[in-house]
């Protein structure tokens, strides 16, 4: 990637429920992966593993605590 393209990986409160969704309405299977808080979109913030705002939509909907569109 050129420097700066990552800006556009950013979430912004949109991308995670749209793509649960997208997923759960296809009948996609899917997981979230994305072990390093440097790298884009980020699920965690720091090495204490600490969840972004991405990183609780997912782990909770892992858990079935968000019920998603169907």
């Amino acid at each position: 990637m050129e420097e700066g393209e990552d800006r556009n990986l950013i979430d912004d409160g949109k991308y995670s429920f749209s793509i649960i969704n997208y997923f759960n309405r296809k009948g996609i299977s899917w997981t979230a992966w994305e072990f390093d808080p440097d790298w884009v979109p980020q699920l965690i913030k720091n090495w204490e593993y600490d969840p972004t705002s991405q990183g609780i939509i997912f782990r909770d909907v892992m858990l079935g605590k968000f019920k998603y569109e169907e």
